[in-house]
This record gives structure tokens, C-alpha cells and sequence, in this order.
């Protein structure tokens, strides 16, 4: 990545890629959260469906 390589060469830019990649994990954490709640809800909301459909 080139930010990196760019903050390996100068040294005062480190702080900015420790905080950067973290800030990119931490984007990846909420994401991967967010996929599992909306997976989650998903499948409540498709067996509810079924549900009700089978008590017609």
C-alpha cells in the first residue's frame, strides 16, 4: 500500500498509518457486525414469514 510505504519513509507520518490502519480495521469490525445483525434479521424475518404462511 502506498501510504505505507510513504509513512515507513518518513517517519513523523507514522502515527498517521498506525492510525489509519486501525481505523480501517476498526471499519472492518462494524462492518462484519453489520452483516451479521442484518443476517441475523434476515433469517427471523424469513421464518416469521414462513411461519404465518403455514398457519393460512
Amino acid at each position: 500500500m502506498g501510504l505505507m510505504k510513504l509513512c515507513q519513509s518518513r517517519p513523523e507520518l507514522a502515527d498517521l498509518g498506525v492510525v489509519v490502519s486501525l481505523g480501517f480495521a476498526d471499519l472492518g469490525v462494524v462492518l462484519g457486525g453489520v452483516v451479521v445483525v442484518a443476517g441475523f434479521w434476515m433469517v427471523e424475518w424469513v421464518t416469521e414469514w414462513r411461519k404465518r404462511r403455514k398457519e393460512k
